[in-house]
């Protein structure tokens, strides 16, 4: 994940708010290496209900390993079963 060039970092963010101060809505660009193969493999899956819980889960797992939690943990958890 990684910010505008003229926003806060989400890290940033998070610490204003747990100051109480308030902050404009951060929003994150997921960037994707278009040869990983993980990549490889969702661009050729026709099921678009699948790729879409696909994608949520790349996003949810970017927010994890910038130290985040995902929007909705219960349902990144709901969708890690349903995708094993």
């Amino acid at each position: 994940l990684v910010n505008s060039q003229d926003g806060l970092s989400m890290q940033m963010n998070r610490m204003f708010k747990m100051m109480g101060q308030e902050t404009p809505e951060v929003k994150p660009i997921l960037e994707l290496n278009a040869k990983h193969p993980v990549i490889q493999k969702l661009l050729i899956m026709d099921n678009e209900a699948e790729l879409k819980d696909y994608g949520v889960m790349l996003l949810d797992t970017a927010y994890l390993a910038e130290g985040l939690l995902p929007k909705e943990p219960h349902l990144f958890a709901k969708l890690i079963f349903k995708l094993l």
